[in-house]
């Protein structure tokens, strides 16, 4: 059976609205009878209902966003397979399955209903967004995969589709159908590159094993976007882009937007490094370099990447070796009570030129 507007799913859900579809699911804005609450159900489409290899990814949308409480990510209440309600969710479970305008064939997950557009549809409609807008709009995304990656989760589809923005500017990311959970296993859903291959990165492409700097990777791709208008790698096949994101370099953003701040420039720019190793090691880590370019965007990085005894390590721009040991992992803060430290260029000379005044003094000393 066919579930369409107008039926009542597991007598509970009245279905009232297609309000979106996708290669895996379709998803109805609905009304929860038990509370006259509107939702959003997301039902698996009845050619995939059979298929394991589907049905294992919705099960992981299931787990994932279940284990998931935090402002920027979509809430989920309920869950059913097979026509029986589960509690996975953080809802009580939503009945025996039965009754009429129910398909026990088809898995659903019922979800919070956000009144928004996508992001991808607001980055058509406005083309180049403000720089202050965009960092706005990526540290909330980096804050919700924050908490996935501290609970062992890897989106692995970051894009602006899966990215909801509200009428306050609120950011709600959602789609957690392909997460990896990289403390149940260190092998890959699949030995295919997974995701949308304009913001994949360059080992999921490949097919190799993703952790959290996989985000990272597509959420700089993001914000290059929203910051030029463009994607970065475009072509006329999949397999095509795929390839640039693993050998070909993103043109400089000020090739196409030339007000935005030569330090948000290099936060995308590290973000999208080609090496794991060379990106950001936590999404805190890329959230805090944004608000420190929000607190003053004359501020330089200069990042600099070189290879010893085949470690890649980082230099800032006052010549201090960072190590690419992975960094403590850590919340992120408010950043409007997060207090940044903005490198001064000028502290290295000044400290030479202390330390040279010392020893001449104690020279003078010595001498008279």
């Amino acid at each position: 059976m066919n579930i369409t507007v107008g039926k009542r799913l597991d007598n509970r859900y009245d279905l009232l609205e297609l309000i979106g579809s996708g290669g895996m699911a379709d998803i109805y804005r609905a009304k929860d009878t038990k509370d006259g609450k509107i939702v959003a159900v997301k039902i698996l489409k009845t050619e995939l209902a059979g298929d394991a290899g589907f049905l294992k990814k919705f099960r992981n949308e299931c787990r994932a966003i279940s284990l998931l409480q935090h402002e920027n990510i979509v809430r989920i209440f309920d869950v059913a397979f097979d026509g029986v309600s589960s509690d996975i969710g953080t809802g009580a479970g939503s009945g025996s399955g039965s009754g009429a305008g129910t398909d026990k064939a088809r898995p659903y997950i019922v979800m919070e209903h956000v009144e928004g557009i996508t992001l991808a549809e607001y980055i058509e409609k406005q083309g180049q967004l403000k720089w202050r807008e965009a960092i706005s709009f990526t540290t909330q995304i980096l804050r919700a995969l924050a908490k996935a990656h501290d609970d062992g989760i890897i989106h692995r589809d970051v894009k602006p589709a899966n990215v909801m923005l509200l009428a306050d500017r609120t950011i709600k990311v959602m789609d957690f159908g392909i997460a990896r959970f990289n403390r149940d296993t260190n092998k890959t859903i699949s030995e295919k590159a997974i995701g949308s291959v304009h913001y994949i990165s360059p080992e999921q492409a490949r097919g190799e094993e993703t952790d959290e700097k996989s985000d990272i990777y597509s959420c700089g791709i993001m914000l290059y976007e929203m910051l030029t208008g463009r994607r970065p790698f475009d072509g006329s096949t999949p397999v095509s882009i795929a390839m640039m994101h693993i050998k070909e370099t993103a043109d400089p953003i000020d090739k196409y937007n030339n007000s935005a701040p030569r330090g948000l420039c290099e936060v995308v720019e590290k973000a999208i490094q080609k090496e794991p190793g060379r990106r950001y090691k936590t999404a805190g880590e890329m959230a805090r370099d944004l608000e420190t370019v929000k607190k003053n965007p004359n501020v330089i990085f200069e990042y600099k990447y070189y290879s010893e005894r085949g470690e890649t390590k980082y230099f800032d721009k006052v010549g201090n070796p960072v190590d690419n040991s992975p960094y403590a992992r850590n919340a992120v803060l408010p950043y409007e009570e997060d207090e940044v430290a903005v490198r001064n260029p000028l502290l290295p000379i000044l400290f030479a030129v202390a330390s040279v005044f010392v020893i001449l003094t104690a020279i003078l000393i010595f001498l008279f």
